[in-house]
């Protein structure tokens, strides 16, 4: 099977490039690769998530693997990908396989792997499973081993309860709307907080392939139903999961979406001031700058790496980070996994508003005095292939002769140059705009932060005529806005319990 692996495993459009004789191929390169590193004996955990065709994958691969003589724990029913990392490593296994495409449309699936560490592969596996993938060395036969139904929830809900106090979230006064979109995470925060008697209504529980006709990634766009959910039952805050469970995004008590930039800084300030977090705090190239200011300010070591969580898995394998964040909702804590799990970070989040007893917007204000305004926006800019592969031309040059840059963008003074990924221009008041190419796309990325939202809008607009020589090409539909909406009235109190209907 001639594969290349993305960053955390192989995706494609079903029925094109995700098939199932293409699945089995794939398992097949797998028990060749555990063989090799002579760690077939450990065994792998497969999981599925809710999407069209997961469940039979999963079972496919699983077969392919114990018939190759692996000993395979198979989850016994749909799991967000964060409960499949923690089996691997709770159950010392050599890997584990997540039949999943994440937050990518309906169309898509794919398979995860994640290392014996629980979570994702680092360059030199990734090289050796890649070369596995391409072989057609013959594998051990084993008729008579079955993969082994396995239910991985009582150990992770166990271990999650020993890193968020549940009891103390019985004091919350306030309500809750979950929204799983359909995807694997359903019913597991409901599992863990209805036990203490809070009051919490769940949304789009239903396991559907479709995904309600939207994909399952927990942005403002896709969140209207929750929206919804949380105005009309006066809950204090909503709770969306991406399609396998590792991503949060969240809706404040007014029906606002809140920027994961600023539930990544919330949460860092939260256990930096509530539970003394120490150690070093770490966030991509494209993630707000209110993470600098928030180390600076508890006096923590500060990383940054590329886009992608694997980078910030390293750091956390390699003990020098505690907390790591991205621009796309992901959170991690190392205590629990290398790994971002959605479901540990809105759990997270509803211990610091129980902690502060104040409504969201309270804490939002706050985190602003703190770091300073911070307005982010996301431009995802969709070419011709061929115009693609030129405008990344462009932007390769422009990275690697900085001089040639112009000295000001938008009228604000060029004050320095990152190439850590892309190409990143630093402003004098802090404000900052990155330029990135897709990996999988033919899309360009904008991302810009400054102190206020036209500042940013003026230097995306001033971003895309430098790098394309022209205003207002095509924008791709999955374009955000990271700060929460400002206008209209404030956001309403979300204290006490009146306005929370019977029906919710």
């Amino acid at each position: 099977m001639a594969v290349r692996l993305g960053t955390e495993g192989w995706r494609g459009v079903i029925g094109d490039d995700f098939t199932l004789p293409n699945a089995r191929a794939f398992a097949r390169g797998v028990a060749r690769w555990l063989w090799e590193r002579d760690q077939a004996g450990r065994g792998v955990v497969v999981g599925y998530d809710t999407r069209f065709l997961s469940d039979r994958v999963a079972v496919e691969v699983a077969g392919i693997l114990t018939r190759a003589g692996i000993p395979v724990r198979l989850c016994s029913h749909p799991v967000p990908t964060p409960v499949l990392s923690f089996a691997v490593r709770d159950l010392g296994a050599a890997a584990g396989l997540m039949v999943t495409a994440s937050h990518n449309p309906p169309e898509y699936n794919g398979i995860k792997v994640k290392g014996p560490h629980g979570g994702p592969l680092f360059g030199p596996e990734l090289a050796t499973l890649e070369a596995a993938l391409a072989r057609r060395r013959p594998l051990p036969a084993s008729p008579r081993l079955r993969p082994e139904p396995y239910d991985p929830d009582p150990a992770y809900l166990t271990h999650l309860g020993g890193l968020v106090p549940l009891p103390l979230l019985a004091r919350a006064g306030f309500g809750i709307v979950i929204d799983p979109m359909h995807g694997a995470a359903r019913n597991y925060l409901r599992r863990l907080l209805r036990p203490y008697g809070l009051r919490v209504r769940q949304i789009r529980s239903s396991a559907d392939p479709r995904f309600g006709g939207v994909s399952p990634e927990p942005v403002a766009a896709n969140l209207a139903p929750l929206k919804r959910a949380v105005r009309s039952c006066g809950a204090a805050v909503g709770l969306a999961t991406d399609g396998d469970g590792d991503r949060l995004g969240v809706i404040d008590a007014g029906g606002r979406f809140v920027s994961p930039q600023l539930v990544y800084a919330l949460l860092l300030d939260y256990l930096a001031r509530e539970r003394n977090l120490r150690g070093g705090v770490v966030k991509t190239v494209s993630t707000t700058g209110m993470i600098d200011r928030l180390a600076d300010r508890y006096g923590l070591t500060l990383y940054q790496t590329p886009v992608g969580f694997k980078h910030i898995s390293r750091l956390f394998m390699d003990g020098k980070a505690v907390i790591g964040g991205e621009e796309s909702g992901g959170v991690g804590l190392s205590p629990h996994l290398p790994e971002r799990d959605g479901l540990l970070a809105g759990l997270l989040l509803l211990e610091a508003l129980v902690v502060r007893g104040q409504p969201l917007s309270a804490l939002l204000e706050e985190l602003e005095q703190v770091t300073g305004p911070h307005h982010y926006c996301r431009r995802d800019v969709r070419l011709p292939a061929g115009q693609a592969r030129l405008a990344s031309r462009a932007l390769a040059r422009l990275a690697a002769t900085p001089e040639a840059l112009p000295p000001s963008l938008a009228g604000r003074p060029v004050r320095g140059v990152e190439t850590l990924d892309g190409l990143k221009l630093h402003f004098a008041n802090g404000g900052w705009v990155l330029f990135r190419s897709s990996g999988t796309e033919p899309v360009i990325r904008l991302y810009a932060e400054a102190p206020s939202a036209g500042e940013v809008n003026r230097l995306l607009e001033a971003g895309e005529e430098l790098l394309l020589g022209r205003p207002g090409a095509r924008r791709a539909g999955g374009t955000y806005h990271g700060t929460p909406e400002r206008r209209g009235a404030p956001c309403p109190s979300s204290s006490g319990s009146s306005s929370w209907s019977s029906s919710c």
